[in-house]
């Protein structure tokens, strides 16, 4: 148990410390810490999902027009995973907490980093999951 909390801490802490930083970066009308909380969590969960999801339903035509799955793999990570990824971090930007906090440029700014970094953190735990060797999760409790 205490393996899987260290994944967590190690993916969400640094995420964490930037999005305060770049929160504290503002000298005048810092952002609310609701709707900071509010725009890293929809990265960290909703942008994840909604990730995924367009990722693989753009995959499969992709993956019908290739008979080289190596090629496809690659225009998929290139082309498609990019595009989908980064159309929906800045969405968090539309939810009713974010959207009435925003009354200057900046303020976008601060946001969809904020999205980008809860998205990463995210990132970061699946990443480090899936190299993380699995027997050692069963026999070492």
């Amino acid at each position: 148990m205490i393996k899987i909390i260290m994944l967590f801490i190690i993916s969400f802490l640094p995420p964490a410390i930037y999005a305060i930083w770049i929160r504290n970066t503002e000298k005048y009308e810092r952002e609310p810490w609701q709707a900071i909380f509010i725009a890293f969590l929809w990265g960290a969960t909703i942008a994840i999902i909604a990730s995924l999801i367009l990722e693989i339903l753009l995959s499969i035509p992709i993956y019908s027009s290739f008979k080289d799955y190596s090629v496809a793999s690659f225009v998929i990570a290139v082309i498609i995973a990019p595009f989908v990824e980064e159309l929906t971090k800045p969405l968090a930007l539309s939810l009713r907490g974010v959207k009435k906090e925003i009354n200057e440029v900046e303020d976008g700014l601060v946001y969809g980093a904020i999205a980008g970094l809860g998205f990463s953190a995210t990132e970061n735990l699946f990443m480090q999951w899936a190299f993380y060797p699995m027997d050692s999760f069963y026999f070492s409790f």
